[in-house]
């Protein structure tokens, strides 16, 4: 028993787990490490084409962020971040209790209701705007992709994954993303276990947020869930990027059309989008997830 969700009560049963589940994982994970292989002889390319497309989306940003939070806000900016460089939490790096993936999303299936009801109310007890939202599940692919591009020699091991329970909380100003803080740090039902100030120290790309990880309390399994703090003028700059979405989907086909010759690859990734679909419906369908999801 999970927190008050027995184990029968669920059709996610460790038969389907191995007879339908651990197989996909296992042939993705062949393909990924033979990827990964051949990707390694094309990095410099890669890296190259990375950061020159990366550079437009990074100009657009800090345009943004200049103009309404680094100065436009210069004040709550700084005072915001001064409040997340005082809080205290753990050194080093942040890990799953879970560490198998199957065992992953069956632990973050239980705790979804959970969140769904903090994050709920956290959105309306800090005027949070309305476009703020629970995401559905990470897709379990992703999750793969994370584990398996590892570099600490755990390989393949879920328990880097903080990000399959996730949520989004956006705001006007920089006082809103403050009032947000604030309420995290005091919430009594959450241990905050992580928090990166994207706002102070931006991504690659230029995007600013603060994502903070946290369990609840009350979780046996301690699963550690993510929620971004967003301004909503980046959000806005994000959307107008229509080739956001296209660069990810560019992204991912030239590093796999690098990674072997066009035949082996055009097989791979017949493969690679049936397994996909089926993961996809793994996590939406609910004859095999838990009962109450």
């Amino acid at each position: 028993m999970h927190d008050g969700v027995p184990l029968e009560q669920t059709t996610w049963s460790k038969a389907f787990e191995m007879a339908f589940i651990v197989p996909i994982l296992c042939v993705l994970r062949e393909m990924m490490s033979a990827a990964i292989d051949e990707a390694s002889k094309q990095r410099n390319r890669l890296e190259a084409m990375s950061t020159t497309l990366m550079s437009g989306f990074e100009n657009i940003y800090d345009a943004v962020a200049d103009k309404f939070i680094i100065e436009g806000d210069s004040q709550a900016f700084n005072e915001f971040n001064a409040t997340v460089a005082s809080i205290k939490i753990q050194n080093g790096p942040v890990f799953q209790t879970v560490d198998k993936l199957p065992a992953l999303y069956l632990a973050c299936h239980r705790v979804l209701p959970l969140y769904k009801d903090f994050v709920v109310e956290m959105i309306q007890n800090t005027k949070a705007d309305k476009e703020s939202r629970v995401a559905p599940l990470k897709s379990m692919y992703r999750a793969l992709e994370k584990s398996a591009f590892r570099v600490d020699g755990k390989q393949w091991s879920a328990n880097c994954v903080l990000d399959v329970v996730r949520g989004m909380v956006m705001y006007e100003n920089m006082q809103g993303i403050r009032r947000a803080f604030a309420y995290l740090c005091a919430e009594k039902s959450i241990k905050i276990v992580r928090i990166k100030n994207r706002f102070a120290n931006k991504t690659t790309g230029g995007w600013r947020d603060c994502m903070v990880n946290f369990h609840f309390e009350i979780d046996s399994q301690k699963v550690i869930c993510e929620l971004q703090l967003v301004h909503k003028k980046l959000m806005v700059a994000r959307k107008q990027l229509s080739g956001h979405k296209d660069y990810v989907t560019y992204r991912a086909a030239v590093e796999l059309s690098e990674a072997a010759a066009a035949r082996a690859l055009w097989h791979k990734a017949r493969l690679i989008r049936w397994a996909t679909s089926v993961l996809r419906t793994v996590n939406n369908d609910k004859d095999v997830l838990p009962s109450h999801i």
